[in-house]
This record gives C-alpha cells, structure tokens and sequence, in this order.
C-alpha cells in the first residue's frame, strides 16, 4: 500500500477546507440576495413599517455582490467580459423587454390605459441604457442595463489601476475617491434627474465603489472575523447617530439621490447588517430551502413582481369596488403580506421554469442539430480570437 506524504494531505486537507468555506459562503451570498431582492419588493408596495425601512437602498446590495463574484483574470480579456455578461443580463433583459412591450401595447389598446411608454425604437433599444423607465409593469428592471454597463466601466478601471497597483486596498481606496468624487458632483447638480448622461455618469461612479467595496471583502475582509456582537452594536450605534442627524435613511438609487455621505455610510452599513444576518440564518436554513431558490432567481423576481402587483390590484379593485394601489385605500392595509409572497413566490417559480424549459430546449437543439452548434461555437470562437 502506498503511502500518501504528509505534505500533500495537508495540501489536500486545506483544498477540501477552502471549498467546503467556499460553497458555505456561496449559500450565504444566496440568502444575501434573497434578503436584498425581499426588500425591493417590499419598497415596490406599502406596507405597515414602510417609514422604518431597514435598507436605505437595495441597489449597493446587488453591486456589493457583483463585486464579490468578480474575477480580476476577466479583466485579461475585456471583449470576453463583456460578451459574457452582455449574454447573461441584456439578452434576457431584452427578451422580457419584448414581452412587457406586447403587454403595455395590448392594455394600452384593450382600455386605453398607458403604463409608462408606448414601444418605439427609441425606449426599446437606447433608453433602457440611460434610465430605463419605459414600461411601469417592468420599471424595476431599469437596474438591469445599468447593472451591465457599471460592471464594464469597473472591469476597465480595475484593468487601468492594476497598471500600478495590484495591492486589494489601494483599489479599494481608488474606488473609494471615485465614489466620494459622485457624491460631489451630485451636489454640483440639485436635479440630476433631468439630465440622463449626468445621472447615468454619478450613478456609475457612486456603483463602482460597492462592487470594489465586495470584490475586496471577498479577497481581504472576509478572511478576518467581522461577525461578533461589539462590531455589530458599532454598526447599530452609527446608524442611530445618522438617523438622528440625518433623519430618514432611504435614497433613490435610479434618480441618483445621494447628495450627501450619509447615503454612502447607510449602505456600507446596511451590507454588513444583510452579511450578518445571511451568516446568521444560514447556520438555520439548510440548504435546498425555497429561500435558496429566491436568491436563485433575483432577475426574475426584479422582471415580474410589478406585473403580479397589477393583476392583483385589478382582481381586488373588482371584488371590493376600491382601488388598493393608493395609499389611502383600507385594501393595502391588510393586503402588504400577499402582495410580498405572490410577488416572490410567483417570479421564483416563472424563473425556476424559464431555467428548466431553456435547458430542456438547448439539449433537444444539441441533440438534434449538432453540426449548426459546433459551427456556431467556432464562429463565436473564431470570432473572439480574432477580436
């Protein structure tokens, strides 16, 4: 019987270790998204504790974790990148982008209701790329098209600093400057709202700190121990000194609604309550719990939630004569707890069978037509070689 050295199963041991801390932190990025997207759907519609809202903004959430889940090998091959994640999120978005636009047209013919824009060339194909508010049944989606252009505006910056520096921290204080540089510029212009390019620009800028923000905890913070009680009661006891200076901690994202650096210390905050929390819960949910498939299907969740409030709002305006989408209404009242699981639980599965259908389609395409998917994988080979 051979003997295995001592050096190799501890090499051995430490790799086993490394991906068992790996996946952990994977489940508990999971439930982070789960929290994160909860609290988007909530903000979407009333509910009793609305004035005590927990998270100032959702958006640095998902960034944060954008930036916890970016390789800096990527930046190697920028056109790769981009094709990568221009596959994973505008692709899909447009899909959905044509679906809503067939909706809004057949309910703006049917009752002559316009929720939001009628589809033209212009807010199909430019607009999603600058504000992306054209269709009220998917507005949340908006985030979508900016989520993919701050990832390559971050990836090139990064490719940029890293001429200089490779050293975590000192990206990590770059971006910092950068975010700190928007927050500025945002107070150089009271409604930047009204000027898209300059919103996108200061939403850009502010974004690209949270995924550096996560892309250094993954490779620096994280290995320290962060999750005990004295850090915790410092993070609650600094929030309370903001909302008493400050008062109300939420800001709007899309409208870049940060004019001060409030907002920048409410998220920072409010990611490490959301990491805390995650690492928390997931020493209780195990894994294969629905809460896993939430943190699974954010995308469609953020695509769909708004139509399954409309549908709803429409099936109870007709069995109680009262509209219970405004906030006068006694409806919403006692209706928030629905709205929050029918716009969860219905997206997760509409997403869980999108990603069963699509797989199930692309074996029976691979299985049946297997020369057109080599050829097209050369193409796109060749293609990326030759670029």
């Amino acid at each position: 019987m051979r003997l295995i050295p001592r050096s190799s199963q501890i090499a051995y041991f430490n790799q086993t270790v490394f991906r068992s801390l790996r996946l952990y932190m994977n489940l508990q990025m999971l439930l982070f998204k789960a929290f994160a997207i909860m609290d988007v759907v909530l903000r979407h519609r009333y509910w009793p504790f609305s004035q005590f809202m927990f998270i100032a903004s959702s958006i640095p959430l998902f960034l944060f974790l954008s930036g916890y889940f970016y390789k800096s090998s990527d930046e190697q091959d920028p056109f790769r990148f981009i094709v990568k994640k221009f596959k994973r999120l505008i692709l899909l978005y447009f899909a959905y982008n044509v679906v809503y636009a067939i909706i809004t047209y057949f309910i703006y013919s049917d009752s002559g209701t316009l929720l939001g824009q009628l589809p033209t060339w212009d807010n199909f194909f430019i607009q999603p790329f600058i504000d992306g508010q054209q269709y009220s049944l998917s507005a949340p989606m908006w985030f979508i098209p900016f989520f993919f252009t701050v990832q390559i505006f971050y990836m090139l910056t990064s490719k940029l600093i890293r001429k200089f520096t490779d050293y975590e921290y000192a990206h990590l204080f770059v971006f910092a400057l950068i975010g700190l540089s928007s927050v500025y510029i945002r107070n150089l212009t009271p409604e930047p709202d009204k000027l898209p390019l300059l919103c996108l620009g200061i939403r850009i800028l502010y974004g690209m700190f949270f995924i550096s923000l996560g892309h250094c905890f993954a490779h620096k913070i994280e290995k320290h121990d962060i999750y005990h009680l004295k850090l915790l009661a410092l993070a609650v006891g600094i929030r309370a000194v903001l909302f008493l200076n400050f008062k109300t901690p939420c800001y709007t994202f899309a409208n870049a609604d940060f004019g001060n650096l409030c907002s920048l210390f409410y998220s920072i905050i409010d990611i490490y309550f959301l990491l805390y929390l995650a690492r928390y819960m997931g020493g209780i949910i195990k894994p294969g719990n629905f809460m896993y498939k939430i943190g699974n299907n954010t995308f469609h969740i953020m695509a769909n939630h708004m139509l399954i409030f409309y549908v709803f709002d429409s099936v109870l305006e007709k069995l109680t004569g009262q509209d219970p989408s405004v906030a006068s209404s006694p409806i919403w009242k006692y209706t928030w707890l629905a709205y929050l699981i029918l716009g969860i639980v219905l997206p997760t599965y509409m997403g869980m069978s999108f990603k069963y259908f699509r797989k199930k389609f692309e074996k029976t395409f691979a299985d049946r037509f297997p020369r057109v998917l080599s050829a097209c994988d050369k193409m796109a080979e060749y293609k990326l070689r030759l670029f």
